[in-house]
């Protein structure tokens, strides 16, 4: 599924540029595909909160397998990874705003957030 996210990273800048100039002739038509392309993410953000689930509980088997107490495990303190990959998960969710899929403000910070930590989070893409 990290298709999905280097897809979007390439194709979107291209929609915003074509969604900004004024003599393009299929202007609209831009606009509508950069509004498709962000609904697409919200598939994507599903697919992160499922894998997220199914690694929560591969880590409980593990603490179960290996007789540890979770109380006796060191608290983790949150890092980039995981600020991206919360605003990934929610950061789709608000194209489903009307106001906030007509405007290309809300792709840009995705894009941000993407580009920040690399083209993909695949390890042979970087």
């Amino acid at each position: 599924m990290a298709f999905i996210e280097m897809a979007f990273a390439v194709i979107t800048p291209f929609l915003i540029l074509l969604s900004w100039w004024k003599q393009f002739p299929y202007r609209e038509y831009a606009k509508a595909l950069l509004a498709a392309t962000c609904l697409t993410i919200i598939g994507y953000s599903i697919f992160l909160v499922q894998q997220l689930i199914d690694m929560a509980r591969l880590a409980q088997e593990f603490i179960k397998q290996s007789g540890m107490k979770i109380e006796n495990l060191p608290p983790v303190e949150p890092d980039g990874f995981f600020y991206r990959l919360t605003s990934m998960i929610i950061l789709p969710w608000l194209f489903l705003i009307r106001r906030c899929r007509n405007t290309p403000w809300l792709a840009i910070i995705l894009l941000v957030v993407i580009y920040s930590a690399g083209l993909v989070t695949c390890d042979g893409f970087h």
